[in-house]
C-alpha cells in the first residue's frame, strides 16, 4: 500500500466530519416567533438551539407558545447558532453584532438568552465575553465540556 493512500484513508473521516458542519454566515440567521415584527420594547428572549437541532424546534416543542401565553408582551427570536459558529469561535461576536446590539438599539430593556445543550454553552460563552450585556441566561441541559472540565465542576473549584 502506498503512503499517499494510507494518508488519505486516515484523513477521510476527519474530512467528512468537517465537511458536514455548515459555514458560519454574516449576519447570523434569525427567525421571529409569534410576531411578524419585534415590538422593540420590554423584553426579548433569544433562543439558542442544541447541536443537531434547528432553532424552529423551540416552536415545534411548544416552548414558544407556553412562554407567549404566560407573557404575551415579550418578543422572541431564534438564532441559527449551529456548530460552525462554535468551531470558528465567532458565536459571541455574531450574537453581539447581529442580535443583541440591534435589539438594544430598538429599545429592549431586558434581553434573555435561552440555550439548550450546545446553545447553553453558547449563552455562557456570550455572557463571559460580554458580561452584564444581557439581563440573564436560562440554561437547559447545557453542554459544559468533557473529562477534566466536568471533574473540576464536580469538585466545586
Amino acid at each position: 500500500m502506498n503512503l499517499r493512500f494510507m494518508l488519505v484513508s486516515a484523513m477521510f473521516p476527519l474530512l467528512c466530519l468537517f465537511s458536514c458542519v455548515p459555514a458560519s454566515t454574516i449576519p447570523i440567521e434569525t427567525i421571529s416567533f409569534e410576531r411578524s415584527e419585534p415590538a422593540g420594547h420590554g423584553t426579548l428572549v433569544v433562543f439558542l438551539p442544541g447541536r443537531g437541532s434547528g432553532v424552529r424546534s423551540f416552536g415545534e416543542k411548544g416552548l414558544v407558545r407556553a412562554l407567549h401565553r404566560k407573557n404575551p408582551d415579550i418578543d422572541m427570536i431564534g438564532v441559527e447558532a449551529h456548530l460552525g459558529y462554535y468551531q470558528d469561535r465567532t458565536l459571541p461576536k455574531r450574537l453581539r453584532e447581529d442580535v443583541i446590539a440591534p435589539a438594544q438599539r430598538l429599545g429592549y430593556q431586558k434581553i434573555w438568552l435561552v440555550g439548550i445543550s450546545m446553545g447553553g454553552l453558547g449563552a455562557i460563552l456570550y455572557d463571559t465575553t460580554y458580561p452584564g450585556d444581557v439581563t440573564g441566561i436560562c440554561l437547559l441541559s447545557s453542554y459544559l465540556g468533557e473529562g477534566s472540565v466536568l471533574k473540576e465542576i464536580d469538585s466545586g473549584r
